[in-house]
């Protein structure tokens, strides 16, 4: 770098080990299906929620209670996080969302627009 230009230096980090290796596509594993799954609860609760609905000017509310728990959650689980750390929390965090989504499945299973709603909002 004497004339200013800076030179790429080749790859010198060490080879990832096998637990990191392992860890490194479980991450990239959770993260597709965390983006596959939000992409579904954009669109599959829009049209489960026309077809649950009273008014079809309803059909968008699951996905708009979604989108309000997500805003809604997202400071206390910032002050959990400083207070527990974020694998616990983010542990938590799931449990609950698994149980929105049961909640979900469920009220699509008896008919119910409402605990629909809920289930998306948890």
């Amino acid at each position: 770098m004497a004339d200013g230009i800076s030179t790429i230096q080749p790859n010198s980090n060490p080879p990832l080990t096998g637990q990191q290796l392992f860890t490194v596509i479980g991450l990239a594993i959770a993260q597709g299906l965390g983006s596959a799954g939000q992409i579904m609860m954009a669109t599959l609760s829009a049209l489960v929620g026309a077809t649950l609905s009273p008014t079809p000017q309803l059909a968008t509310l699951p996905v708009t209670a979604g989108i309000l728990g997500i805003a809604l959650a997202t400071l206390p689980a910032a002050i959990l996080i400083q207070r527990f750390g974020r694998r616990p929390v983010f542990a938590g965090a799931s449990l609950w969302s698994a149980a929105g989504v049961a909640w979900a499945a469920l009220s699509i299973h008896f008919g119910s627009f409402v605990g629909f709603c809920f289930g998306c909002f948890i």
